[in-house]
């Protein structure tokens, strides 16, 4: 269980990032290089086993010590129960189906015929944004089948304040040898300027493709990452693959934390075959009471592993959000609003040397681990569970149920094990105040 103290010292890391190339436009080639064949990248994407690291097993990290409180090996509890459940479903419809009875009762009390109920209209499921389980109005209805975008964004601190976060539907938040980094994902929303752009990462290879086939725009990397990028299932728009114009540095901050784009420009290089998300989370029903599971949570800490300090979440009832603070005071972007999360779910994985850099962490992000789950002011811990790169992760608690979030936007933190704390609530409290933190 991870209700360590917030701490607030640790060592560094002694490196300094060597993954950012051609940082100015003399030195790139032109032409710019054609990107990949779409056959190429289907190729690329099965090829992309070549990073080979090891799975994940469950029962490290968040509430590990929750593990021993279930009775013999969890997956054949979980089986079993999942089976007689469904014995259970299926003897209940067989005798509904063979009953002599002709008329049914409605939600209200009174009875319905069961030929007039047959030829009822019913009205047709509202269209939800699949990565915030947001309703959509018929006209955005359109957006949902375009592929999501998605914008690996700097976190140095040199880079605040960014452009574009509060728009994204998704950010995961990934470890970097320096600091956390995040991936923006675009897709009920329309993005303009977005930036400061950065590099990819060998995780992202494993991570990204479980949006479909998504568009990805970076800045480059070095030949290890950027080798592997090219080989997996997702449409690469990195500076290095577009137009030159595409991509622009910002004179008013130094390099490399100054490249932007915008986000008509890269959706232009979108194909048939880039294809739109599915949902990546289960969401709750308008009036769903949270489960018995769920406790308070005032607030958190993440802790990256990395040589700078840690962000926060803050629970803020006013608002009905979790509010972001980092490097001691509010986390905002260019525009000046402070950035926000309906939902915050920390993954804990084991990290490795990253097969292009040894200095850099390469996340497993397949396999099984701990998840805490915050929203609505509470947090549930469970487990996650993902099958290979091209599926989403699964959230249940330790018994079994689906962990639901609230419909809106998530900030996904891909944290090593123990790598999140429970704030108390007099810290909150101070921090909410004072806008400082500690």
């Amino acid at each position: 269980m991870c209700l360590r103290p917030t701490p607030h010292s640790k060592s560094a890391l002694q490196h300094s990032e060597s993954c950012e190339r051609k940082q100015h436009a003399v030195k790139r080639r032109t032409p710019r290089h054609e990107p990949p064949s779409s056959s190429a990248r289907k190729s690329a994407g099965r090829r992309h086993s070549k990073v080979e690291v090891p799975c994940r097993t469950a029962g490290t990290g968040i509430e590990a010590s929750r593990l021993a409180r279930l009775d013999g090996p969890r997956s054949s509890s979980r089986s079993a129960r999942l089976v007689a459940l469904a014995l259970a479903a299926a003897v209940a419809l067989l005798a509904a189906a063979c009953g002599s009875s002709t008329s049914e009762t409605a939600v209200g009390g009174s009875e319905i015929s069961s030929t007039s109920s047959s030829s009822a209209t019913t009205a047709p499921p509202v269209p939800t944004a699949p990565l915030t389980g947001i309703p959509i109005s018929a006209a955005e209805e359109a957006r949902l089948q375009r592929p999501a975008l998605v914008v690996k964004i700097d976190n140095d601190v040199l880079a605040m304040p960014q452009a574009g976060l509060n728009q994204a539907d998704i950010v995961i938040e990934e470890p970097v040898w320096e600091k956390s980094r995040f991936a923006a994902i675009f897709h009920s929303q329309d993005i303009e300027r977005v930036g400061p752009i950065r590099s990819a990462r060998t995780h992202d290879a494993e991570l990204l493709p479980m949006l479909g086939h998504p568009l990805v725009a970076w800045s480059g990397g070095n030949e290890g990452v950027t080798e592997i990028m090219y080989e997996a299932d997702v449409h690469n728009v990195n500076h290095d693959l577009v137009a030159f114009e595409d991509y622009y540095r910002d004179s008013t901050r130094p390099a490399p934390h100054n490249l932007y784009s915008t986000g008509s420009v890269l959706r232009g290089y979108a194909t048939p075959e880039d294809t739109p998300p599915a949902p990546q989370f289960q969401y709750y029903a308008p009036g769903d009471d949270l489960p018995g599971t769920a406790t308070p949570a005032a607030g958190l800490t993440l802790d990256f592993g990395t040589e700078d300090g840690e962000p926060m979440w803050v629970w803020a009832a006013d608002r009905n959000t979790w509010v972001r603070y980092q490097d001691g005071g509010p986390h905002v972007d260019e525009t000046g609003a402070q950035l926000s999360a309906v939902n915050v779910v920390s993954v804990e994985v084991t990290t490795i040397p990253g097969p292009a850099d040894a200095r850099d962490p390469h996340a497993i992000t397949t396999g099984t681990g701990a998840v805490a789950v915050f929203s609505q002011g509470h947090v549930i811990y469970g487990l996650w569970a993902r099958s290979d790169a091209h599926h989403p992760f699964t959230l249940t608690d330790y018994e079994g149920n689906p962990i639901m979030l609230t419909p809106g936007n998530t900030y996904l933190a891909i944290t090593p094990v123990d790598g999140t704390a429970l704030m108390d609530e007099g810290t909150a409290a101070s921090v909410l105040a004072t806008g400082r933190t500690p």
